[in-house]
């Protein structure tokens, strides 16, 4: 679509980024008259249609909580007209939510093949640390086993934990002797290697313990790498979880109490400076006028130009003026107007308003926006990469880089507006019967900057006598006072800085593209299991390759039912986990998939666990996104 006013935006959105709050600040403010030769150009405002969501509710913090209404504004896309105008549309956290619940962390082949070699070593340290003692002491028979058990409190014991737990550390520490108790597989890790080998034979502890300070070495190095693996897929999901209902205690959950007393958590922005600052602002005498010249180029076209600068030939309709009731008409057409206008637009008690969505930050799981992984997986997918971070549902890359859309950055708002048209050639008296006044009257410049009341503001326009000029003039005022004083709860938007999102993507990615079609994805759906039909199948299976079948007996003292539940809620969520020893309510399968470090939850795992741990990364990862 052409845009015939064109010539006329970049140099009103000039005047208007060189006349910001910023801007003065940067060039050493209007009062001293000086400009530093190196001050960095302010960014460019662009004017913004809020008709979606009306003007700005500045006091986003309301008494220790952040404004529901604040957040609704800023809860937008930014979508650039082809006008250049900025249309706030609605939906950017729904849209977040969906690309950031498709999107999940699949190992890479590098990733799998430094699991198995400190899998590979842990085992070769175990396995070498068996024969060492089976060689040199005895060999274990099945009733040392369970002996080992009885004493250890196990329903049965491996060969590997009858030569750790109980033969080193519960017979050769001396603690069997001395009438304590064993030590628990943490204290076990926990307690010098020397203190452990104590009761040992010299020729015994001078080959048994390099193994097994072997084995818990290979352990240690593989549970660095499955923690950081986890955090890679955990990262995504707790984004997720922290967009569709953060808690309270997260830093970017803002909470409003509605009238029935229930509390309403949702994901916030970061907003600057206070709102008291904001107030301030407001509140000042400072102001910031645009001016354009506008003279009759005949066939319904007018010569016009911005703040004195070279005049453009753009339609007549440039500004129009509507009474409350009636059609907008053109400035110029108007009985009395002469072939002449000057407008003047002074913006009251301008304020900067810096917003960002609350950047998610891993190390201690707060905030909720996270661009790298969705960056990571649109490339992916363009390249036919199958590991890495990957969409698991259909995703249009190229919608990720739609021209149109954008995040907003800062936001360039003010007290209130007056909007004159001087006519140096006018007659009043014409004037004044042909040109709308009184309440409810509007104006609109280049076709979609509109300057009208709402539900806050009252518009009011009178006719009057330039103080400048004596011409005849039309004073269009909304807001507050402009001669200063306290703002309204709503803040007229003079325009916006933005910034795009997934800024590192390839440009042979950047596309056009409609981006609306990724609202329709429906918001719980689930990453497809990529390896298993069901993941609990494969996590059973390898616990009982490991520690043996999971007889009934075996169910029926643990409480379950399933296999699956004996693994997750009484080996990892009881036993492992140490709550039964805290006299604690078992593990829950949510609070491991919201864990920062998976490993740590499982202090009790004997050497041999690791295969299993490694098994329910991938369990954790493939379970459903949570559920709307």
């Amino acid at each position: 679509m052409h845009d015939p006013y064109n010539a006329l935006r970049r140099p009103l959105a000039l005047s208007l980024r060189l006349s910001s709050p910023a801007a003065q600040h940067i060039q050493g403010g209007p009062q001293n008259g000086k400009q530093k030769k190196t001050a960095p150009t302010p960014p460019e405002f662009m004017p913004v249609d809020t008709s979606g969501v009306g003007e700005f509710p500045w006091q986003w913090n309301n008494m220790g909580t952040f404004n529901a209404q604040t957040w609704a504004f800023l809860n937008t896309f930014a979508a650039r007209a082809p006008s250049g105008m900025l249309r706030l549309i609605p939906g950017l956290t729904t849209w977040y939510y969906n690309l950031i619940s498709a999107t999940a962390y699949v190992w890479t082949k590098d990733d799998r093949a430094r699991i198995d070699t400190h899998l590979k070593d842990a085992r070769a340290a175990q396995s070498q640390l068996i024969q060492a003692y089976q060689s040199m002491v005895s060999p274990i028979s099945p009733a040392d086993k369970q002996t080992a058990a009885t004493a250890l409190g196990l329903n049965a014991a491996s060969t590997l934990i009858y030569v750790v737990d109980y033969q080193i550390a519960y017979i050769w520490s001396g603690r069997k002797d001395s009438g304590l108790a064993p030590l628990t597989v943490s204290e076990i890790r926990a307690t010098p290697m020397d203190s452990l080998f104590t009761g040992a034979p010299a020729a015994v502890r001078k080959v048994l313990k390099p193994l097994l300070e072997a084995a818990f070495q290979n352990e240690e190095a593989w549970a660095a790498e499955i923690d950081s693996l986890w955090n890679m897929g955990r990262a995504i999901r707790h984004a997720a979880d922290n967009t569709f209902a953060p808690g309270v205690a997260n830093d970017s959950g803002m909470y409003t109490i509605d009238r029935s007393g229930v509390t309403d958590v949702r994901h916030s922005f970061t907003v600057a400076p206070s709102t008291v600052e904001i107030e301030n602002t407001l509140s000042s005498s400072k102001t910031i006028t645009q001016s354009l010249s506008m003279r009759d180029a005949g066939s319904g076209s007018a010569l016009v130009s911005v703040d004195g600068a070279q005049a453009a030939r753009v339609p007549q309709s440039v500004v129009k003026l509507r009474a409350h009731k009636g059609a907008p008409k053109d400035v110029l057409a108007h009985d009395g107007a002469g072939d002449r206008a000057e407008v003047r637009i002074t913006y009251h008690g301008p304020a900067e308003i810096t917003v960002s969505a609350q950047a998610f930050a891993p190390t201690h799981g707060t905030g909720w926006y996270l661009e790298a992984p969705i960056t990571q997986a649109a490339r992916n997918q363009s390249g036919t990469t199958k590991t890495g971070y990957q969409f698991q549902l259909p995703v249009d890359t190229a919608q990720l880089q739609a021209a149109e859309m954008s995040l907003l950055q800062r936001l360039l708002v003010c007290r209130a507006i007056t909007f004159e048209v001087v006519y140096p050639n006018g007659d009043p008296t014409r004037l004044a019967k042909s040109i709308p006044t009184g309440p409810g009257s509007s104006a609109t410049l280049m076709g979609d900057v509109h300057v009208s009341a709402n539900s806050k503001h009252a518009a009011k326009a009178a006719m009057q006598t330039d103080t400048q000029t004596g011409a005849p003039s039309l004073v269009l005022k909304l807001g507050e006072d402009a001669a200063g004083g306290a703002p309204g709860p709503l803040a007229f938007v003079i325009g916006a800085q933005v910034h795009r999102p997934f800024p590192t993507l390839d440009p042979a990615m950047r596309r056009k593209a409609k981006f609306q079609q990724l609202l329709a994805l429906p918001p719980n759906a689930a990453p497809v299991a990529t390896e298993h039909t069901s993941p609990g199948d494969a996590l059973v299976a390898v616990y009982e390759g490991i520690f043996g079948t999971i007889t009934s007996a075996q169910l029926q003292h643990a409480g379950v039912k399933t296999a699956l539940d004996y693994v997750l809620t009484y080996v990892l969520g009881t036993q492992w986990s140490g709550t039964a020893a805290r006299h604690a309510p078992p593990l829950t399968v949510a609070q491991m998939r919201s864990a920062l470090m998976l490993r740590a939850l499982f202090p009790e795992m004997p050497l041999e666990g690791a295969d299993l741990l490694t098994e329910l990364h991938a369990f954790l990862m493939q379970l459903p996104a949570r559920s709307s």
